[in-house]
Order: C-alpha cells, then sequence, then structure tokens
C-alpha cells in the first residue's frame, strides 16, 4: 500500500515539475518574442527618422546658399539606445576640400528648466565615445555630403548618478580640415568653425 501511495505521489510529483518547466518554456518565449519585437519596432522608427532626414536634407540644400542643415535636430532618447542624427555640409570653396567635425556635452535642463548636475567628461565618453569625432569627409565644390552622428545615452551622467529625465544638449562644430583645430566645440572657439557658429541637437529622455 505505501509503495503504490509512493509510486502515486511521484508521478504527481513528475507531472507537476512537467507543467512548472512547460510554463517556464513558454514565459522564456514569450518575453524573447516582447524583447525582439520592440527591438525590431526601434528599429524601424529608427530608420524611418534617418530617412526623413535624408529627404529633408536634400530638400534644403537645395538651396546653393545653405551651407549646414540639421533637420530633426531634438528627438526622444532612450537609455541606451543608438540616436542618429544626419548633418549636411555644403562646401562653398571653389575647390575639394575635407571637412570634420566635433561635438561636445554642453548642457542638460529638468522639465521645469532647472540645470542637472552632470559630469561632462563622463557624458561625453560614455554617452558620445568614439563617435564625438566624426569621420572627415571630401567635399567637392559646391557639393554637399551627410554626416552622421551618433549619441547612445548612458544610465548613468556620472560615476555615481543615475540618468534623470531632461533635454540633454549637444554642440555640433563643423571645420576645413582633416582635423579639427580645437578639442571642443564652444563658444570662445567661434572664429575657427566653418559657418562660424555653433550647431547644436537635443536628446529628451523621460
Amino acid at each position: 500500500m505505501k509503495n503504490k501511495l509512493s509510486g502515486k505521489k511521484g508521478i504527481e510529483l513528475s507531472i507537476t515539475t512537467l507543467v512548472v518547466i512547460i510554463i517556464s518554456i513558454i514565459i522564456l518565449i514569450y518575453s524573447v518574442y516582447l524583447i525582439y519585437n520592440i527591438m525590431t519596432q526601434a528599429s524601424i522608427i529608427e530608420k524611418d527618422i534617418e530617412q526623413r532626414s535624408e529627404n529633408e536634407i536634400e530638400l534644403v540644400m537645395n538651396d546653393p546658399r545653405e551651407i549646414i542643415s540639421i533637420p530633426f535636430e531634438e528627438r526622444k532618447g532612450k537609455i541606451k539606445s543608438q540616436n542618429t542624427f544626419l548633418i549636411g555640409v555644403r562646401n562653398l570653396f571653389d575647390s575639394t576640400n575635407d571637412f570634420s567635425s566635433i561635438i561636445s556635452f554642453d548642457t542638460a535642463t529638468d522639465s521645469y528648466g532647472r540645470v542637472i548636475d552632470v559630469d561632462n567628461d563622463f557624458i561625453e565618453k560614455e554617452w558620445l565615445g568614439n563617435y564625438r569625432l566624426l569621420n572627415p569627409q571630401k567635399i567637392e565644390s559646391l557639393e554637399y555630403k551627410q554626416l552622421k552622428l551618433i549619441i547612445k545615452p548612458s544610465d548613468r551622467v556620472s560615476n555615481k548618478k543615475n540618468t534623470p529625465n531632461g533635454d540633454y544638449v549637444f554642440n555640433i562644430c563643423v571645420f576645413n580640415g582633416l582635423q579639427p583645430p580645437v578639442d571642443s566645440c564652444i563658444n570662445e572657439n567661434k572664429n575657427l568653425f566653418y559657418n562660424n557658429e555653433i550647431n547644436k541637437v537635443i536628446i529628451s529622455i523621460s
């Protein structure tokens, strides 16, 4: 009798374990599907924005007087997601020239306009990384090319502080030459910029 009861309990335990395993597998598969779906959707949105940026630059740069164009300079960003900005640059010189660009973090503000305390060097290293200096482009006289700027927000704004919601502003400066003559895009260096202006893009984290 005891053996029969033990056998019955063993079978029940095996069935319960099997059910738990099956449910766990279903949850895992659904989770993977959900993550894949979210990533695919984000990729589609990013490609759509990039395509619209290309079209906008092409439209704006049809005006031969236009030197630099950054469409959709303000974007809603997500932590650890890649955000791409396109910059149209026209060569107004009489000969083919090389153009380089540099990106510097400017400031961050919350929804009330208050400045967020951040570590500028940390943001430039962790959010921009190797994209702080854009690859130089050779542009023929009176022609234009598109430069690609990538910002990937980190979950931190310093070693000890998580990234709060707010608007994060970055300066973009374009130079005539293979290498930027300075290592920061600030007003003090304005006379060295190709168009004598600081261009800005904004990542809004919410």
